[in-house]
This record gives structure tokens, sequence and C-alpha cells, in this order.
């Protein structure tokens, strides 16, 4: 499945809570995922590159992955915070 902790978790918060549009939101989420000069993306990680080789699996199940598994827990979030 193509569900990965950090840019799902971008992706997802960046819908629901920031209200980003989807693109928007894909971006922010790819940018997680290739990481930067700073920091290392989820790209680098093994498992996925043996899972997903040199494809992009940020696409559409991604994002539908993302904010099914992690709406409800958002959502949760900011209720217990306010």
């Amino acid at each position: 499945l193509p569900f990965f902790p950090e840019a799902s978790l971008k992706y997802a918060e960046g819908v629901i809570e920031k209200g980003k549009s989807e693109e928007v939101a894909l971006v922010d989420a790819k940018k997680r995922w290739k990481g930067s000069d700073f920091s290392r993306g989820e790209v680098e990680d093994e498992y996925y590159k043996i899972c997903f080789g040199e494809t992009d699996p940020l696409d559409a199940e991604f994002q539908e992955l993302a904010i099914e598994i992690l709406a409800p827990l958002i959502r949760s979030r900011k209720r217990l915070l306010k």
C-alpha cells in the first residue's frame, strides 16, 4: 500500500486542517517524501525502494489512503485540543 507516515500525514493535514487543495497538499507531501539537504526523505527508505522501485507512489491511491486512514485521527485530535 502506498502509505508513508510522514508524507501521508503532511498530505492529510494540508487537506483537512489547513484547507489546502489536493494539488497543493500533494506538492507539500512530495517535498516531505523527497526530503531536503537538511532532512532525509522517506524515498530513501530501502524497503520503500524495494516495493516501489523508481516509480512515484504518491498518486491517487496514496491520496485516498492518506485521507481514509488519517482523517479520523486528525479530526479527533482537533476535538481533543479544543
